[in-house]
């Protein structure tokens, strides 16, 4: 027997069933009261069970929308959280980064500060020299690469007779001038100073 929810209140219910039964025990006498009893318990409890049912299906829906929404927030938490920690990776290999360009800039400024207490002490010492011409000019006739220079110019500015450029090949000049250059400027990097003691 099923019971639709009723909107009346049990305890209304309940005085209904006591009055029916009251009413067929003075009409039936004491046998169907239990009868009666029995029935309107029956019904009772299949009105009170129809009532519960339905909020448990209520409750079950309830239920089941929130374990949605958690596991949609459980989701988005997750993705969150892998989002922060793709931040703080990229953070830390940053913050590395400035930390070595940190050390590598105090590693700049100590050996400028190196090199500048150097030329200090040298100029202290009168070894630095801030003259427009160097202090050893007088010595410089000694220098290789004044000698290959000088060369180039002799060369390059003193005609050859014909007779010795029919028997060298052509453009021998140009090549002989090239070599000559060439050693000068290579001799520009040997220690003039010790050139000048020879």
């Amino acid at each position: 027997m099923t019971h639709k929810k009723s909107k009346i209140p049990h305890s209304l219910i309940q005085q209904r069933i006591e009055e029916g039964i009251k009413f067929k025990l003075e009409i039936l006498g004491k046998a169907d009261y239990r009868k009666g009893y029995e029935e309107g318990k029956k019904d009772l409890q299949a009105l009170v069970n129809a009532d519960e049912s339905e909020k448990i299906q209520k409750l079950r829906l309830s239920i089941s929308s929130l374990e949605g929404q958690l596991d949609q927030q459980a989701i988005e938490f997750s993705e969150k959280n892998r989002l922060l920690h793709d931040a703080t990776k990229r953070n830390t290999e940053k913050n590395q980064k400035i930390l070595e360009l940190e050390r590598q800039l105090e590693v700049l400024k100590n050996n400028f500060e190196t090199f500048k207490k150097e030329q200090q002490s040298l100029a202290a010492l009168g070894f630095v020299d801030k003259s427009f011409i160097v202090h050893n000019w007088r010595d410089s006739w000694k220098w290789l690469s004044n000698w290959c220079f000088g060369l180039v110019m002799f060369f390059a500015v003193t005609p050859l007779p014909p007779e010795l450029l029919a028997v060298l090949p052509e453009h021998i000049r140009f090549y002989v001038i090239a070599w000559i250059a060439f050693c000068g400027m290579v001799g520009r990097y040997i220690n003039q100073s010790t050139a000048t003691k020879l």
